[in-house]
């Protein structure tokens, strides 16, 4: 009797601890993630799932603010990974909209938004500074070379007048 006890414990304790089959799909990770600012058009969208993702049923859209489409072909299923390509040729927001269905039937909706916004640019350094140094350079560089002319002249006279 207390062999049958402890199997019987074991047991519910094995089926307690394990997801069950027909629990759905979690996302566990995306590229652009969810609510991100990507300051560089994404080429694909990313999600990966814990579980085995099936074709048959799975759709994956991409779109923009207005809701049109912006994915390139078909989604690309790799175990628990689905990829889209998508032509952003805009800044502005985007939604992701997938409906994923893994192999024992499950489904699972995906739907969150990002950001696509230029990086802004670098302002270009002041003109002006750089204007002043190059001056004070040529200045100096013209003073050096007044110097080394006057002073080749200098030697030079000195050594006409010790010939003469």
């Amino acid at each position: 009797m207390k062999k049958f006890a402890i199997a019987f414990a074991l047991i519910i304790s094995a089926l307690m601890s394990t997801t069950p089959a027909w629990a759905d799909a979690n996302l566990v990770f995306s590229n652009p993630a969810k609510a991100q600012t990507v300051n560089e058009a994404p080429p694909v969208v990313l999600l990966s799932f814990d579980k085995q993702v099936v074709k048959k049923g799975t759709t994956f859209k991409v779109l923009d603010v207005n809701s049109n489409p912006i994915q390139v072909g078909q989604p690309e299923i790799q175990g628990p990974v689905i990829t889209q390509r998508v032509n952003i040729v805009k800044p502005g927001n985007y939604v992701v909209r997938a409906n994923v269905v893994t192999e024992d039937g499950s489904e699972t909706s995906v739907v969150y938004p990002f950001i696509y916004k230029l990086r802004e640019p670098i302002a270009p350094p002041a003109v002006t500074t750089g204007l002043k140094e190059l001056v004070g350079n040529l200045a100096l560089i013209a003073g050096i070379f007044a110097l080394v002319i006057g002073a080749i002249t200098l030697i030079g006279r000195r050594a006409l007048k010790k010939s003469s």
